[in-house]
């Protein structure tokens, strides 16, 4: 069992320095000879508990063929109780943030690595491969006396939750109403999908899996290495792609824009019946350009070649006549290839645009990941 500490000043309510937006400039106080100071943003929680966290963990390690071939697995299960979280809470009470023990999250899952050399020879050509596979599943326990649902944050229309009883960091917006059989429900005058009356669970930013497969290649002096990275599952929430449908520029918006019918779509009778729609049409410009924020989510499985090197080693004969102990060269590669699903051609889904925090999942039309290739030289006297 461990115990986490807080940050400062979450006791007491604070102020901070005054500040007066200018619309092309801030002031900030002190002014001149004039001090102002405005109260935080944060309520205080004097009452606040440290988190604790209960973990348990069992695993083995085994080398096999005097560790040509090795294996690490482990299993673990985490209880944190009473985690502090900095939740919204309406502007009406004149702060915008409470400071609050949510109650209990557990994590479990499983961590397993290989690695092994199937080939070996005398004339220096070797084959390493390697790899990772991790799962971790997360649920909300408990949350605060009363509570079922609280927000951890998110952008206009779309909000990240930990809702009791699902994954921590549930996605939680309105989106197109549904049938009972998943059919998008139209209305019968426009051909328009309705929305859904009340906000829905669009799933979880957190993957089902990573894993990973890497190589290393030797061949006397020459290696040769790469490593492929992959996440399965999850989803992520995707402004680039509301950007791309608003401005009829993706694919999805392509094709006959002008009276089509809606896709898998259904009208309901005055018995509330389900009707196939076979006839009712609509426009692709009114449809994506009014979009709902639950429209815009993402599949964020993807596949990366993560990095790919390639080096050659002196050895000490041709170092022989020179001031170098040792001497390698090389080139590499990082983040070369992305492989992701047909449903998303918008965004890489590591890109997240609310940095470090309770709130992943997000791409608010950040710049695309970085491809970058370099040249190294390692030097020893």
């Amino acid at each position: 069992m461990v115990g986490n500490d807080t940050d400062p000043y979450q006791l007491i309510t604070t102020f901070t320095r005054g500040l007066i937006d200018g619309g092309f400039g801030n002031t900030t106080f002190p002014f001149g000879n004039v001090a102002a100071l405005m109260a935080g943003t944060t309520i205080g929680n004097a009452n606040l508990k440290p988190e604790k966290t209960t973990s348990f963990e069992i695993g083995t390690e085994l080398g096999f063929f005097k560790n040509r071939l090795t294996i690490d697995f482990s299993y673990y299960r985490n209880n944190s109780r009473n985690q502090i979280l900095s939740i919204p809470i309406p502007n009406s009470t004149g702060y915008g943030f409470s400071v609050v023990n949510a109650g209990e999250i557990q994590n479990r899952g499983v961590e397993l690595s290989l690695r092994g050399t199937p080939l070996r020879t005398s004339s220096g050509f070797s084959v390493e491969l390697y790899g990772t596979f991790t799962k971790n599943n997360s649920e909300v326990v408990d949350l605060m006396p009363g509570i079922e649902q609280v927000n951890l944050g998110g952008y206009i229309g779309m909000s990240v939750v930990a809702a009791k009883g699902r994954s921590y960091g549930e996605f939680y917006a309105a989106t197109n109403a549904t049938d009972a059989q998943g059919r998008t429900i139209i209305d019968p005058e426009t051909g328009l999908p309705l929305t859904s009356p009340s906000a829905q669970y669009l799933g979880s930013y957190n993957p089902k899996y990573q894993a990973s497969l890497g190589a290393n290649i030797k061949y006397k002096n020459f290696n040769l290495s790469a490593l492929f990275d992959a996440k399965y599952g999850g989803v992520f929430y995707s402004r680039t792609r509301d950007i791309l449908g608003f401005v009829g520029v993706s694919e999805e918006t392509g094709g006959d824009r002008i009276g089509v019918i809606f896709p898998n779509s259904v009208y309901l009778d005055e018995n509330g019946n389900s009707i196939v729609n076979t006839d009712i049409l609509y426009n692709k410009q009114d449809y994506y350009s009014d979009l709902t924020a639950g429209q815009h989510m993402a599949e964020a499985t993807f596949l990366k070649l993560r990095t790919l090197s390639l080096s050659y080693t002196f050895n000490k004969t041709q170092l022989a006549k020179s001031p170098f102990g040792e001497l390698s060269i090389g080139v590499f590669g990082n983040n070369l290839f992305v492989w992701t699903p047909e449903s998303n051609k918008y965004a890489d889904p590591e890109v997240n645009s609310a940095g470090a925090g309770n709130v992943q999942g997000f791409d608010y039309t950040a710049l695309p990941s970085v491809r970058n290739y370099g040249l190294n030289v390692r030097v020893s006297f």
